[in-house]
Parts: structure tokens; C-alpha cells; sequence
């Protein structure tokens, strides 16, 4: 189940492949959907991968269904300021930077997100490379857009305003269209 990639497990024990007949393994297979249909009702997710594997949508092209978009699709977001460039996947859990991700040296004294900062740099999910350029070298999910947005540029930003899709639409004003949206349908509908 490494992927997931949630959690680090220290086990000094290597696996061994079973050697379970066809129709055994099959129901093992079944077994673990079934833990992780109960896990993932119960809130723990270790099991799951924190980017669905389906295909990411872009606010502009998000598919009608009944007359109503699925809002639910996962939304490439994009964080250049400065020299600084970020990519980001909005999930149902928050929102996952990608791996290369940069990061900014510069950091302010005084923000909310310096402990978080100096968490993943000790756990060396940001590191620096040759340029002295801090980035990230996996996928990370934050629980919010601001949370991630502080933790590259290095100071408290509004990240709802930070984040934008490719066609420069904030978060704030993607939601917006989203919820006119919504009560145009239901207007309509009522």
C-alpha cells in the first residue's frame, strides 16, 4: 500500500509475495476496498491516495450533468509571485502542491506557517539543489490554500487570492462563479 503515501512506517521486514491460489488473492483485493471504504467513511484516509487518479478539470471546462456542473472535480491552481512558481491540485481534502514546486529562501519572522515551513524542510519534503533554490521533491496535501501558499512564499497570504487556474481566476473568484452559478440553476429550477 505504498501508494498512498501518507504516512512513514518503520518496519525493518521486508514483504514477501504471497503465494495465495488466484481466487484467494482476488478476495484479498476485495478485502482492502472494502477497509478502505470503512476507513475512509470513519475520516482516516491513510489508504487512499491524496490525488484521485482521475482526470483534473479546469473551471471553464467542467462538464453539465442535469444542469448542474460537478463542482466536486479536482482543479489545477497555479502561485507565481515574484520569481516564485508553484502547481497545485484542489482536491475534496485540501489542496496538494506538486513535486518541483519552488519555494521561496526568503522568510518573514513573524508569520502562522513557520513551524509547518520547518517541519517539512527538516522532514525534507522541501530541500535546496544546486541553484541554493528551495523546492518540493514530493506531492504535499495542506488543508488550506492559504496554509500552502504561506509555506512557499515564506508570509501570511490570503491563498483563496494567491491561487489561480490557467486563466488567472483566483479561488475566491472561481467559488463565486460557481455559487452565481448554482443559484441561477435553482432560481430557474424554483
Amino acid at each position: 500500500m505504498r501508494i498512498a503515501d501518507r504516512y512513514k512506517l518503520e518496519n525493518s521486514n521486508a514483504p514477501v509475495l504471497n503465494s495465495l491460489p488466484l481466487p484467494d488473492r482476488d478476495a484479498m483485493e476485495d478485502f482492502v476496498i472494502y477497509i478502505k471504504l470503512l476507513n475512509g467513511t470513519l475520516g482516516h484516509k491513510f489508504l487512499e491516495d491524496p490525488i484521485p487518479k482521475s482526470d483534473f478539470k479546469d473551471i471553464n471546462n467542467l462538464p453539465q450533468v442535469s444542469g448542474f456542473s460537478t463542482v466536486t472535480e479536482n482543479l489545477k491552481l497555479e502561485l507565481k509571485i515574484k520569481e516564485i512558481y508553484a502547481k497545485a491540485i484542489q482536491t475534496d481534502e485540501g489542496i496538494v502542491v506538486l513535486k518541483s514546486s519552488e519555494v521561496s529562501i526568503s522568510e518573514s519572522k513573524n508569520y502562522n506557517y513557520s513551524a509547518l515551513r520547518e517541519k517539512l524542510i527538516s522532514e525534507k519534503v522541501i530541500i535546496s539543489n544546486q541553484l541554493n533554490k528551495l523546492y518540493f521533491v514530493e506531492d504535499y496535501l495542506f488543508k488550506s490554500a492559504s496554509a500552502a501558499a504561506a509555506v512557499i512564499m515564506g508570509y501570511s497570504i490570503n491563498g483563496r487570492d494567491a491561487w489561480k487556474d490557467k486563466n488567472g481566476k483566483s479561488l475566491n473568484e472561481i467559488e463565486r462563479l460557481k455559487v452565481e452559478s448554482a443559484s441561477l440553476i435553482n432560481s430557474e429550477i424554483g
